[in-house]
């Protein structure tokens, strides 16, 4: 699997991964997935802003992030 993710980084078509969560669980998915080639964060959402804005803080310092948040179930920047 892990060759057919590189395939995908390197042909600049990752896969764009949602999570709806961001607690504990979810900033750690967020984590995996910038530690795993051919995958990006496309949005978070969570009933907390905050939550869903501390997720992304760590999405938001790599120079290709294409992360968004949101709140309440609702997306409110998308890529």
């Amino acid at each position: 699997m892990l060759t057919r993710l590189k395939a995908l980084e390197k042909a600049g078509s990752p896969i764009r991964v949602g999570i709806a969560g961001a607690g504990a669980m979810g900033r750690g998915i967020v984590a995996a997935v910038h530690r795993t080639p051919g995958m990006r964060v496309a949005w978070v959402t969570d009933l907390f802003p905050e939550r869903a804005s501390e997720a992304l803080a760590a999405c938001r310092t790599y120079e290709d992030s294409t992360c968004s948040m949101g709140f309440a179930g609702v997306t409110i920047f998308q890529e």
